[in-house]
């Protein structure tokens, strides 16, 4: 375990409304707040492109099961994305490489380029909406998840995930689609003051998308004082490549 992830609680899940199981985190532990930082942070897509890497490369998968502990696998690998996504951006503004405060997904993926070289943006189902978050978000993001499974990109890598970076509101969120389990989740390294809480986790089937749209618009609402009205937003969506194609 890397020096820096000494602490990596245990996680349980509650139940939303919706059907929606959710991992609030204590607040210390955001990308705000982790590693005894204490200036905030603007690396949200680095530390997306970062967790991305780290749960193809571990095999991850986000089983979700409410009466336990969310996989300390997977707490950890978001303690050590935050704190290298937070370490590479303090890199690029000391040497005066960023071009704006909040890198955008292409930026980030070079930046981690030599980490995981075959983490790419399938660019053709990239898009930019200017229609409010509430009204199309759920209808924008299922088909890709479709095309995943029935039509995906002739190179990518035999199992590999599909990561889509939700930009929004100048805050990058990571989802995960694993199809094996029928699952798609949401990780947010963000602090929520709002209620106390800091990154959290979220997860629903598949077939319940839209509740699970619904629940990280009211999330967005209640802690950021905007969720449903938020536009533009952008959608980049991530897979590792079969290196020998």
């Amino acid at each position: 375990m890397a020096r820096y992830v000494q602490y990596t609680p245990d996680v349980f899940a509650v139940q939303d409304i919706r059907g929606v199981h959710v991992w609030w985190f204590p607040e210390e532990f955001s990308q705000s707040r982790l590693g005894d930082r204490v200036i905030g942070s603007n690396a949200c897509t680095l530390i997306a492109v970062l967790l991305a890497g780290r749960i193809d490369e571990f095999r991850i998968r986000l089983w979700g099961y409410i009466d336990q502990p969310l996989s300390r696998m997977l707490v950890t690998s978001l303690a050590e994305a935050i704190i290298e996504g937070n370490e590479i951006h303090e890199t690029l503004r000391r040497t005066h490489q960023l071009v704006n405060i909040n890198l955008n997904v292409p930026e980030a993926i070079r930046a981690v380029n030599d980490k995981y070289p075959f983490l790419t943006e399938w660019s053709a189902k990239t898009v930019t909406m200017m229609s409010p978050l509430g009204e199309s978000f759920a209808d924008t993001i299922e088909p890709p998840l479709f095309d995943w499974t029935n039509n995906p990109p002739y190179n990518k890598r035999e199992a590999s995930d599909l990561f889509v970076i939700l930009v929004a509101d100048t805050r990058s969120v990571l989802f995960i689609y694993q199809p094996q389990l029928s699952k798609i989740s949401i990780i947010d390294s963000h602090n929520h003051m709002e209620r106390g809480s800091g990154s959290v986790v979220a997860q629903s089937h598949v077939g319940d998308l839209t509740q699970l749209c619904d629940w990280f618009c009211q999330m967005c609402f209640d802690s950021f004082g905007r969720g449903s009205s938020i536009c533009p937003y952008e959608l980049a969506f991530l897979y590792n490549q079969d290196p020998y194609l």
